[in-house]
């Protein structure tokens, strides 16, 4: 499980302040991996407290072409909330290629994406930089 706490600036979201909770599963062989990222989200800004949680679903799709490199695909969903799913046109659905590299001391996540739904972004890029704390 991970948990995440987010603040962003009104320009990217109108609920600035979040809570996230990942549950994150997978099996990997030598050569592939497959993930399943289900995620309930709440807002913690004004007027967000006490809502019902925001459900998201991701997959990943990865295929390793060396020890550190992986290529892949990545299926976002924002489903609704617990209490409401969306109908499939109001679902945010998007789907991404990506490049994956991860080594001792960083590693990084690199993905084009396009929106499936008409409530998604058109097109997307998303980046993941990670330092281990080891």
């Amino acid at each position: 499980v991970n948990i995440e706490l987010s603040r962003l600036g009104r320009r990217y979201t109108e609920v600035r302040s979040t809570a996230e909770a990942r549950f994150i599963a997978g099996y990997r062989t030598r050569e592939w991996l497959f993930a399943v990222n289900p995620t309930l989200g709440v807002g913690l800004s004004d007027g967000q407290r006490g809502r019902s949680p925001d459900v998201h679903l991701g997959t990943k799709l990865a295929r390793s072409l060396s020890a550190d490199w992986t290529v892949g695909v990545e299926h976002y969903a924002g489903l609704g909330t617990v209490g409401q799913l969306s109908s499939g046109s109001a679902q945010d659905k998007q789907l991404f290629v990506v490049l994956d590299r991860t080594a001792k001391r960083w590693g990084f996540n690199l993905g084009l994406g396009r929106g499936l739904s008409p409530a998604s972004e058109r097109w997307m890029l998303k980046s993941i930089v990670e330092w281990p704390l080891e």
